[in-house]
């Protein structure tokens, strides 16, 4: 399953790890699916660069996902989780539910 991390900048990305660096360096390597940032005022994320359809596009072709590698500094990632895609329509109806001040019950 991919992980969500939010770094210190607002920045979001959600990939795979591909390697963790120890030592003089201490930073994350990842193959991201998606990139983007949080919203300054909601927090909300939005996906501005879907590296998962590029991926997808170049299967074919003899490039490397590695060449995709972002690296990040641990000690810039103020968050991090798993995020599984099934589920994102569910959370964002019920987010927007709720904003619109809509009452909803946790078992419908």
């Amino acid at each position: 399953m991919p992980i969500l991390f939010t770094l210190s900048d607002r920045k979001v990305f959600i990939g795979y790890i591909s390697t963790l660096k120890f030592g003089d360096y201490n930073d994350i390597e990842i193959i991201p699916m998606y990139s983007g940032f949080r919203d300054k005022d909601t927090l909300k994320i939005e996906l501005v660069t879907p590296y998962l359809d590029v991926l997808d596009e170049l299967r074919d072709e003899t490039i490397e996902d590695d060449v995709f590698c972002v690296s990040m500094p641990l000690r810039e990632i103020i968050h991090a989780h798993l995020y599984d895609f099934s589920y994102q329509d569910d959370f964002r109806r019920r987010e927007d539910e709720y904003q619109n001040g809509l009452n909803y019950s946790s078992t419908s």
